[in-house]
């Protein structure tokens, strides 16, 4: 969550800050432009995000503190209530599949058997298919590498898939 720290002080250390204000700005005014395309829907809309593969023992869900929760703050979305915690991400396992709830679910898959496995196990579980965002087909598949990418340039991609599945859609 700390990744235009981290952008600021990079800048810093080699001299580039002017540059990195520059990324920054261009991030605000693409912020800004989805608040104003998504207009009204803003107040009430909850985003939910999954993290599927890996090493995980099922999946994990980023919350506030992460890389794509402080996008999605900035954003303005809300989040459902098990995810509007402080922290970088909680565990969810099968019992636990309804703090997923929203009303769209955005899922990040580790490119490997696991990531296909986890997926595969999510779909064929009975509480999944009750889950708002899934009866409503708004459920939708993004880039793992962007949307953990802690940098600028997968922060403008997180930015991308909001007008893409949000906006555009």
């Amino acid at each position: 969550g700390e990744w235009k720290d981290h952008l600021e002080f990079v800048a810093q250390t080699l001299g580039k800050t002017a540059e990195a204000k520059q990324l920054l700005e261009e991030y605000n005014r693409q912020i800004e432009q989805f608040k104003t395309a998504i207009g009204d829907q803003l107040a009430q809309f909850q985003v939910s995000l999954v993290n599927g593969g890996g090493n995980a023992a099922f999946l994990r869900s980023d919350v506030k503190d992460s890389f794509a929760g402080t996008i999605l703050s900035d954003a303005g979305l809300q989040r459902p209530p098990a995810q509007n915690i402080k922290g970088l991400d909680i565990e969810i396992n099968l019992e636990t599949i309804p703090q997923l709830e929203g009303d769209a679910i955005f899922i990040t898959l580790v490119s490997d058997d696991k990531g296909d496995q986890v997926w595969k196990r999510l779909q064929r579980h009975p509480l999944w298919s009750q889950l708002k965002a899934v009866k409503q087909d708004r459920v939708y598949l993004v880039d793992y590498s962007t949307w953990r990418g802690i940098n600028i340039l997968a922060a403008y991609g997180v930015i991308d898939d909001l007008f893409k599945y949000l906006v555009e859609k």
